[in-house]
């Protein structure tokens, strides 16, 4: 394969990593984001169980899809 060829196709999947680098950290972001709001519910709702329970079923939904991310 020619020398051309070979670099176009460093290029290619330098740019598709750096892509899916891209998508992963936005994602935790999006996830860093929640965690915050969730804690933030939690302190201001600790005499409601039914927020509370709510709450919890939200963050472990989240950490599933993180887990995913990273685990591709």
């Amino acid at each position: 394969m020619p020398e051309k060829q070979m670099n176009h196709m460093r290029m290619n999947n330098l740019h598709l990593l750096v892509e899916g680098i891209d998508s992963d950290y936005y994602f935790l972001q999006l996830y860093l984001e929640e965690v915050k709001e969730l804690e933030g519910m939690k302190e201001g709702s600790e005499i409601s169980n039914s927020n509370h329970t709510c709450n919890s079923n939200s963050n472990n939904k989240s950490k599933f899809v993180l887990f995913h991310l990273l685990v591709d």
